[in-house]
């Protein structure tokens, strides 16, 4: 993967497929290049791809999103890669802060609010 394309990749942790192609979908309108990546795999798929930014599910089949997070951000290897944590969680924006997640996205969400939340943490090189 190119220098440019990699400041351009998402890695996407969602383990609702439907919502994951829809994020994917809106994501790669606005230019992104979207990995969709499992909890089982996405360690491999960080190195392999070197996303810019991690969008992560809180509740995913067999891990919680705010570990995987907590995990990541205290690795020197992964712990400057911007997370964005995702949840229906009433209290989304504190577990977030808890993991040291760079943001956090109540469910459901604004197609407009993933997007700027999105374009903040990782404006598209022009």
């Amino acid at each position: 993967m190119e220098d440019l394309e990699r400041h351009k990749t998402v890695l996407l942790l969602e383990d609702d497929t439907d919502l994951a192609s829809i994020i994917q979908y809106i994501l790669e309108e606005e230019g992104y290049i979207v990995i969709k990546s499992l909890p089982g795999n996405f360690r491999k798929d960080i190195y392999q791809f070197r996303p810019a930014l991690i969008l992560l599910d809180h509740w995913l089949y067999k891990a919680l999103g705010s570990t995987i997070c907590e995990n990541l951000k205290t690795d020197p290897e992964t712990c400057s890669i911007p997370i964005i944590l995702t949840s229906t969680v009433i209290n989304i924006k504190d577990l977030a802060s808890c993991c040291k997640a760079d943001d956090a996205l109540p469910k459901p969400f604004d197609v407009e609010v993933l997007v700027e939340k999105v374009s903040r943490l990782m404006p598209i090189p022009k």
